[in-house]
């Protein structure tokens, strides 16, 4: 098996917790992430909530070359590959594929080469 297919998520899809690999994840899903195993965020999304107290601290540098981590609560915009590093919540995604932040970076890579 590829690293592609154990790259997998658990999302709440109507109604039902479902294991899915990143490229099934769609609009309205709803993702729980949690940093015990450095999750790295396929999407963008939108924070619903915290699952722990201490909320969800992301590494967002992949997209800002900023090395602090972010402090996120419900309501905040979580983008597609960054890495949430503390804590836990679960999030709706708002935009995947080319669609989403991540998305529309690598096809301008892909464009101009």
């Amino acid at each position: 098996r590829s690293l592609h297919d154990t790259n997998t998520k658990v999302v709440i899809r109507n109604g039902h917790q479902v294991s899915i690999i990143d490229d099934e994840i769609v609009v309205g899903d709803i993702l729980s992430v949690n940093a015990h195993n450095l999750a790295s965020i396929p999407a963008d999304c939108v924070v619903l909530g915290p699952l722990t107290s201490g909320g969800l601290k992301m590494d967002e540098s992949s997209l800002t070359g900023e090395s602090v981590l972010i402090a996120k609560k419900p309501g905040d915009i979580i983008l597609s590959g960054t890495t949430a590093v503390q804590g836990s919540a679960k999030m709706v995604v708002v935009a995947v594929g080319t669609f989403s932040v991540a998305g529309k970076i690598k096809a301008q890579v892909y464009e101009s080469t």
